[in-house]
């Protein structure tokens, strides 16, 4: 059995960092009002709404 020393020792942590940078290339020529939002409030309802509801 291997000894963790930090959380960096783990398979889990390993994968999930992995995830969140291919996330991050992929979305790095994104229109910033795709990144952060920038529309109105009735299209992010919108938005959440269609997705609650498409479960």
């Amino acid at each position: 059995m291997v000894k963790t020393k930090t959380y960096k020792d783990l398979i889990v942590w390993k994968k999930t960092y992995g995830l969140v940078l291919e996330t991050y290339k992929f979305t790095k020529d994104f229109p910033k009002s795709e990144i952060y939002w920038d529309n109105s409030t009735d299209e992010k309802s919108s938005y959440f709404y269609s997705v609650d509801h498409s479960l």
